[in-house]
């Protein structure tokens, strides 16, 4: 079982939390895993769904490992806040609890809003760590 989080990124910069986020150390640096089998599921499932709603976003792009640091990161931190904002809930710059948000979003992918989601996508800034 993978448990590697797809959010890692936005977790290891520390502009976003997790409360399932484990720290580990990988032969390129630190990482974050999860530690739970089903909660990581979960969240992988939201991030190819971002993946769709950011290649509507962004263009198409053929061969993924092409797009760039900054679109991935855009991608996820639009995707969490506009997956929040068609749920109707607080959107704060830091998200401290990515397993909240796709807990709250599980069964409503198909509900939300692409529209809402790109332009969340497209206006959303990469930041750099708070440390």
């Amino acid at each position: 079982m993978n448990t590697h989080c797809p959010f890692e990124r936005l977790i290891v910069a520390g502009t976003h939390a997790c409360s399932r986020a484990i720290s580990v150390t990988r032969r390129d640096g630190a990482g974050i895993d999860c530690n739970d089998a089903d909660s990581c599921n979960r969240c992988q499932g939201l991030q190819e769904f971002f993946e769709q709603i950011g290649a509507e976003a962004f263009g198409e792009v053929e061969d993924r490992t092409q797009v760039p640091h900054s679109t991935l990161l855009k991608i996820q931190i639009g995707g969490l806040a506009g997956t929040l904002q068609c749920l109707n809930l607080p959107v704060d710059e830091k998200i401290e609890d990515i397993d909240g948000v796709a807990g709250n979003a599980a069964d409503k992918l198909e509900m939300l809003d692409h529209g809402i989601l790109a332009e969340a996508m497209r206006g959303a800034r990469a930041r750099r760590s708070r440390h």
